[in-house]
């Protein structure tokens, strides 16, 4: 007997390191669960497809993932990037050493385009600071991150508290913005679906949470204003007390990608049904017997 086909959603996602995380059974990954209960409970086949070039614009992102793969709709989240690039020396790796640079929009904070300076390596940028870093494995993300302390503050913590004293924080929510409308003018175009995600209340830093919550504040304000489905994520810990990361404070657990699955679900379902359902725009002539 042949097995019943099912109607296929194709969701694409422009996201961060929680939609293929390491470490973690993928049957436990948000996209998974997601998948788990549209099949159940709608009987249709969600396929995903995610897009990883994280350094590249999300406009960018979204034509690479297109050019690769037909998609229903696209699920953007909006990562704690703003948080990193609200700090007064800013990090970039090469290969396994790390590089500190003077902010470069500390003193042309009226400017954006932090991926075009970081797509050039930092030319013409001189770096404050070397060291040799190792990349971190999943079994790390079940340690508390190590970090160097001045007195009672981390050193990652002064950096950011002292670029947020300067305007930093304001200038990366604006930074943000202009590429969140970016992707929404080129999916618009394409008239996909785009379902906004946001931050998620990380812990690796005390101000971490406090830049999420801007971020998400902005994010409902043009999600309002565009008429785009928006998730939040503003939750440390699950109905059941369970924290939702891991001992890192920024990877999630897999309570973490239960309670994602749960906010995304109530978007999620009613536009795939819709999709799946709606008329073909090239209907089959009727067939007549002779």
């Amino acid at each position: 007997m042949n097995a019943v086909r099912l109607p296929q959603f194709r969701l694409g996602i422009i996201g961060g390191c929680l939609s293929h995380q390491d470490g973690m059974p993928l049957s436990t990954l948000y996209h998974r669960q997601l998948a788990a209960r549209l099949k159940n409970e709608y009987g249709i086949k969600l396929t995903v497809h995610i897009t990883r070039a994280f350094d590249r614009p999300y406009a960018e992102r979204l034509e690479t993932l297109l050019a690769e793969h037909p998609v229903d709709a696209v699920l953007l989240h909006m990562r704690s990037a703003a948080a990193r690039k609200s700090n007064l020396l800013v990090r970039h790796t090469v290969n396994s050493e790390a590089r500190y640079y003077l902010h470069p929009f500390l003193f042309r904070q009226h400017q954006v385009g932090w991926h075009q300076v970081q797509q050039q390596g930092f030319a013409g940028h001189w770096p404050l600071l070397r060291r040799s870093v190792q990349l971190v494995t999943a079994k790390q993300h079940h340690e508390p991150r190590p970090g160097v302390k001045v007195g009672r503050f981390r050193v990652n913590d002064l950096n950011r508290v002292i670029g947020h004293a300067l305007g930093l924080a304001h200038w990366a929510l604006r930074d943000e913005m202009a590429l969140l409308d970016d992707v929404i003018a080129a999916a618009r175009a394409r008239q996909l679906p785009l379902l906004l995600m946001g931050p998620t209340l990380a812990q690796d830093s005390s101000l971490l949470p406090r830049m999420a919550n801007l971020l998400n504040r902005h994010l409902r304000i043009v999600a309002e204003r565009e008429g785009l489905p928006f998730v939040p994520l503003n939750a440390l810990q699950d109905a059941a007390g369970q924290s939702l990361f891991l001992p890192d404070g920024t990877h999630m657990s897999v309570h973490g990608h239960r309670y994602v699955a749960d906010q995304v679900w109530p978007l999620l379902a009613p536009l795939a049904h819709t999709i799946v359902t709606r008329p073909s725009p090239h209907p089959q002539p009727p067939h007549h017997a002779h």
